[in-house]
């Protein structure tokens, strides 16, 4: 599959049998630090194959330095900061937005990657501020906050760290996820367990897009046992903003409790033999450690099942992944639960556009309210593979009704009978051919007509955050936005939540909510507990990144 793309470079991370891969040109390469030239996301920075740094993307670093140093404190003394790692100057570059700090210390072993920033990266001129020092060896003094990079490997034992600390200090480690069809856990950094000996810790989770890969947990100890979970000092970024901050700490179910350290290893093959996916578009791409389990033509798409060690079974269509065992509870709970449980009236009737892997319909029959589920998919092919080998739970109920048929011809043959839906789910790929009549006028116009008055239609798509400005998965088929706006005129109301799917890569996801009125779904009604969905998580999906809150703004 595509195998132009095996010669792109991929990232070391997320895990060890999925890489982002990227179409790059190459900058310098000094040691093992690399900087490249990206068409769509700028400038970016490599160090040991692991990419570090991303102009376009910055929700790591700017989440876990303003969640310690607007949740730290207060320090009206003013606050020392000490970062390990940081070669890409990013945490130093936010940490000195702040007038209250007073010095910024950088402890790195390998300079190599200071120069490359120095030279090549917009955040690189953090170095040269007469606050920043950089050191090699164990600063003196200590600080009020500690920001340990993902992937440092300064030499600091348990007991130094906790040396570096003032009395009010915060401390702040960063650690990648690693998501398996079994447990969830954490890919930690050498100074992760130095800083789990600094006492209870409390944990937040930033959905990334690129660098660092997907979503990263912090871990947040303070000296004095406080919460950072409500910012102190007030600050607005490209992705942080106090909304934000707060949001950062609702936890997704399967992360609440104790996580497994998982360690890295080797991949067992060549990442450039891996299966790689279609979504080109954008110059980003990811590959697969996989083998095939199913493959086939239907009249529709190509259809495959594949095998993958951590992430189970893998769905794709026309070479796009549509889910995995390990991770599509993401995807099915958050497109369900929120439109269901934040209504104020019961819903009652629902219906589903695609949802050929069966997954939806499973989350809504899951509302013992739910007296009817009419489920429309296109592809008859799609839903027997998925009942019999992606094997999510095809749902025996007899709420469900299955219509298979063009669902643009089915909402056409609705709205001509004043057939109406409390929630409407278009659960449809966003970039292959079968999907391609449901963006247009006439489509959104008829489906307005088949949403009730207080109902609301759910859309996703993935929302990359390039220089050039934000696009979506489906744009390939037209201007960047387009489609948002073609809904805009149609409903005139767009209400937008986030998350992040490991296996969506390059972008946001996000969930899109249609309705008559204006009506909104931001607070909880009822309580439901899934794997990846609370009510907690809920609230903070409509916490949007203020670029991408600015950006709908303007449609």
């Amino acid at each position: 599959m595509h195998g132009e793309l095996n010669s792109w470079w991929r990232d070391r991370w997320p895990g060890p049998g999925h890489r982002n891969a990227f179409e790059v040109k190459q900058r310098e390469t000094l040691g093992v630090a690399s900087a490249f030239d990206h068409d769509h996301h700028g400038r970016m920075l490599a160090i040991a194959g692991a990419l570090r740094s991303v102009e376009s993307d910055r929700a790591y670093v700017e989440m876990a330095a303003h969640l310690a140093l607007c949740g730290g404190g207060p320090w009206p003394g003013g606050a020392r900061v000490l970062i390990l790692g940081g070669e890409d100057g990013g945490l130093a570059f936010e940490a000195l937005r702040h007038s209250f700090v007073t010095e910024v210390v950088v402890w790195v072993t390998d300079l190599d990657g200071v120069a490359l920033a120095r030279r090549h990266l917009p955040a690189g001129i953090a170095f040269s501020d007469p606050r920043v020092t950089l050191v090699s060896a164990p600063p003196a003094g200590s600080f009020q906050v500690i920001l340990v990079d993902l992937l440092a490997d300064e030499p600091v034992h348990a007991g130094g760290l906790a040396a570096l600390m003032a009395p009010d200090g915060v401390c702040c480690v960063a650690a990648r996820t690693a998501l398996g069809t079994q447990a969830s856990g954490l890919y930690a950094g050498k100074l992760f367990a130095a800083a789990e000996a600094l006492g209870p810790a409390e944990r937040a989770v930033v959905p990334t897009a690129l660098s660092p890969g997907c979503f990263v947990i912090l871990h947040l100890h303070r000296t004095d046992g406080g919460s950072c979970a409500v910012p102190l000092a007030t600050w607005h970024g490209r992705h942080y903003d106090p909304e934000v901050h707060r949001a950062a700490f609702a936890l997704p179910t399967w992360w609440r409790g104790p996580l497994q350290i998982c360690a890295e290893h080797v991949p067992d093959s060549d990442p450039a033999s891996w299966w790689h996916e279609a979504t080109v578009e954008l110059g980003t791409s990811q590959a697969l450690a996989m083998s095939a389990v199913h493959g086939e033509q239907s009249p529709f798409q190509l259809i495959e099942i594949h095998d993958h060690p951590d992430f189970g079974r893998v769905f794709s269509l026309d070479g796009t992944v549509q889910g995995t065992t390990a991770d599509e509870a993401i995807y099915h709970e958050m497109v369900v639960h929120v439109a269901l449980a934040g209504a104020e009236r019961l819903p009652r009737r629902v219906l589903i556009i695609g949802g050929g892997d069966w997954g939806a319909a499973r989350e809504v029959l899951r509302h013992p309210e739910i007296e009817q589920v009419v489920m429309v998919e296109i592809d008859a092919r799609v839903l027997a593979v998925c009942e019999d080998l992606f094997a999510l739970g095809k749902p025996v109920d007899p709420r469900l009704e299955l219509q298979v048929m063009d669902a643009a011809d089915y909402i056409a043959q609705a709205a001509q009978q004043g057939d109406h839906f409390d929630v409407i789910i278009i659960d449809a790929t966003d970039s292959t051919e079968p999907s391609q009549s449901l963006f247009t006028d006439n489509f959104y116009a008829q489906l307005k007509v088949c949403l009730g008055e207080d109902g609301v239609c759910v859309d996703s798509d993935i929302v990359a955050n390039s220089l050039r400005g934000a696009s979506m998965s489906r744009d390939v088929h037209g201007w960047p936005l387009a489609d948002l706006r073609r809904v805009r005129a149609a409903f005139g109301a767009i209400e937008a939540y986030i998350s992040r799917v490991p296996t969506y890569p390059g972008g946001l996801f996000t969930f899109f909510m249609y309705s008559r009125k204006g009506v909104s779904r931001r607070e909880p009604r009822r309580s439901v507990e899934a794997r990846f969905y609370n009510p907690e998580v809920h609230r903070a999906a409509f916490a949007l990144p203020p670029w991408w809150a600015e950006t709908l703004a303007r449609l």
